[in-house]
């Protein structure tokens, strides 16, 4: 067993009791590397690494007689925030769909630029065993991101856009500037949010400070907003002779597994793992105008990534912050007195990060989509 192993706890049989105890190991929790002091640059040049240290993935599993979870992984963040704040663009690969679109009008118009973070994350399984064997048994696991503030995120979010500007002029698009969509007439119906607002399933969305985003932003819930503002930059495409590109990019720091709901079956099992993903359906959405203004959303299409894109680059650790699991001692009194043997196993652990190492891994995933948008617009119009 690993030495991050957690107990594994018997279950209903008390018998496994001295075994288990021979077994148990100490969990690995949030720590201090003791070398922290090395990663650490000269006084006063920069601020120092965190020396925390933890696992980089994690597993859970219950049975009938069981319950224990696995850690993996020793890492520190002393150490991943020393390796290179620079890393190589990631290679996207988006679908065309209804490209032509793209090719109606000869300039470039970015309304914004969406960039949404998964900040939070759960996963489960149950397992209800039969006949004999019938004991419901629950595991679940609770992450949450640490290390990336709003601040961070924001600067992100206007780097992006600044780099796909970038891009689109170099590759010789005429793009439309964000002083001439603000003295549009159709600049006042969009209704600004700023550089945060809340996206679908959770996200936190982030725009840029020259682009902020407005209430029908990539990645809202709001489908009545995201309605009236499609009316409002299709009439702006009119406005400016130009196609309005909407990029959007999601990331998630994790990746969760689960053995799922399985009525027949004794045992379930989960697992997390620290992991960069881009997230299905980042790329981007494009309209235009029609022959005139007022007539509603124009014709539409997108290059959008199917399915995720991760990266094995590290750039954080894992630790558990909280351990909600039923007691064992009551579970097992319960089973022995005949009222049932329902056991819930729930931990919670954070997900923390190297600043500088996430943001290298964002800089590199917004470079490989922005670089793959800009292909793909070339490629639309023969170029």
């Amino acid at each position: 067993m690993s030495i991050f192993s957690k107990a594994v706890y018997p279950l209903v049989c008390p018998g496994l009791l001295a075994a288990a105890i021979a077994m148990t190991a100490i969990p690995a929790r949030a720590q201090s590397d003791p070398f922290g002091s090395l990663y650490a640059p000269p006084p006063g040049s920069a601020a120092a690494p965190s020396s925390r240290t933890g696992v980089t993935g994690v597993t859970g599993a219950v049975g009938r007689s069981y319950a224990g979870s696995q850690e993996e992984g020793f890492a520190s963040l002393g150490q991943i925030g020393m390796l290179p704040r620079v890393v190589p663009a990631i290679p996207l690969q988006l679908k065309p769909w209804n490209p032509k679109v793209s090719a109606k009008r000869p300039r470039i118009l970015v309304p914004t630029y969406a960039l949404a973070l998964v900040r939070t994350g759960k996963v489960s399984a149950f397992a209800g065993g039969a006949g004999s064997e019938m004991a419901p048994r629950r595991t679940s696991l609770t992450t949450t991101l640490v290390g990336v503030p709003d601040a961070l995120a924001e600067q992100l979010a206007q780097e992006a856009y600044e780099d796909l500007l970038m891009r689109l002029r170099a590759a010789g698009f005429d793009v439309v500037t964000p002083g001439e969509i603000a003295a549009t007439p159709e600049a006042g119906r969009l209704e600004l949010v700023g550089t945060r607002a809340r996206g679908i399933n959770g996200m936190s969305v982030y725009g840029p400070r020259s682009a902020p985003l407005w209430t029908g932003h990539p990645y809202t819930s709001a489908v009545l907003s995201a309605s009236k503002a499609a009316i409002a930059l299709t009439d702006m495409s009119i406005e400016t002779d130009a196609l309005v590109l909407t990029p959007q990019l999601a990331l998630d720091y994790q990746q969760l597994e689960s053995t799922g709901r399985r009525t027949y079956v004794g045992s379930a099992q989960i697992g997390a793992r620290v992991w960069f993903d881009i997230l299905s359906g980042s790329g981007a959405n494009f309209m235009v105008g029609g022959s005139r203004k007022g007539l509603g959303s124009g014709p539409y299409g997108g290059f959008l990534m199917q399915g995720n894109h991760g990266s094995t680059e590290p750039f954080g650790i894992m630790y558990e912050v909280d351990d909600r699991s039923d007691s064992v001692a009551i579970s097992n009194a319960l089973a022995t007195a005949g009222l049932g043997s329902l056991y819930r196993q729930s931990q919670v652990y954070a997900i923390e990060v190297a600043p500088e190492r996430y943001a290298a891994l964002v800089r590199a995933a917004f470079q490989g989509l922005n670089m793959s948008i800009v292909a793909e617009l070339r490629k639309a119009r023969g170029l």
